[in-house]
């Protein structure tokens, strides 16, 4: 139940994050009759014209915008933090069990959200860069843009592993009460061990959340305009998809890190 209600609570919190570029871009639309409507147009004009004219809205938006994101990583870590803690070998059997493990790591777990972040768009902003002008001496005019592809397929391989350190470091954080740091070293030590079975638990449940957002993605694009409110339903819907899927990474790590601390006992057992 607390599973279930953490992960209704995070789709929630998502619709409310994904509304904070809606309002960006109806600053930027104007009092057009169509309202964001017009984004679908055939052509995309007024969808360029929106990427255009964002810079400029940038900072009139900046410090409301710094606090949505900071308000939401500190509410998202509420909901991420139950779902973690209940996986753990002392999951919480009370209510007021649940809110008290929830405020107690959330400080850390909205810092932890903070570098994570940070580093994927640093190491993805990077490679991306390096491959990309490190291989154009080498490459024709014309195909001079399938570097950048390359570094930005390998700086999402990099964002990725850091997400999936980020999570165990998260793991550390409720089951074994540390502090950031420290559940740092223990993820890592746990990443080397394990590295095959949780990359592919993480890569299979990626998979199948960019297979499940896209077809609702394409849902959404059919019931515009004409459905708009059909459509914002079913965009508050696709919230659901990741956070369920994350929520089953969570189990897979704890069964994968319950499995090595049962061979890990039996070895330390067996006679010499």
């Amino acid at each position: 139940m607390v599973v279930g209600l953490a992960v209704v609570y995070r789709a929630l919190a998502s619709g409310l994050l994904a509304s904070i570029p809606a309002v960006a871009v109806s600053r930027v639309l104007g009092g057009h009759p169509l309202g964001d409507a017009v984004l679908w147009e055939p052509g995309g004009v007024w969808l360029l014209e929106v990427v255009r004219r964002a810079p400029s809205h940038a900072p009139y938006g900046a410090y409301p915008l710094a606090a949505a994101v900071f308000v939401s990583l500190f509410a998202a870590s509420l909901p991420l933090a139950l779902i973690v803690a209940s996986y753990g070998s002392d999951a919480p059997s009370t209510w007021t069990r649940a809110c008290q493990v929830a405020l107690g790591v959330a400080p850390r777990f909205t810092l932890l959200a903070a570098l994570v972040i940070t580093a994927q768009t640093l190491s993805f902003a990077f490679t991306t860069a390096l491959v990309g002008f490190a291989s154009r001496p080498f490459v024709s005019v014309s195909d001079e843009r399938w570097p950048f592809v390359v570094g930005a397929a390998l700086g999402l391989g990099f964002a990725f592993g850091i997400g999936i350190l980020g999570d165990l470091v998260r793991a550390s954080v409720v089951w074994r009460n540390e502090g950031v740091w420290a559940s740092l070293v223990w993820a890592q030590r746990q990443a080397r061990q394990g590295y095959r079975a949780l990359f592919v638990a993480a890569a299979g449940r990626a998979l199948l959340g960019a297979f499940g957002l896209t077809v609702c993605a394409k849902l959404v694009l059919a019931l515009l305009p004409e459905r708009p409110v059909a459509a914002a339903f079913v965009s508050v819907g696709c919230g659901s998809i990741p956070v369920a899927l994350r929520s089953s990474w969570f189990g897979a790590v704890a069964r994968e890190l319950g499995a090595k601390a049962v061979v890990a006992s039996l070895d330390c057992e067996q006679p010499d």
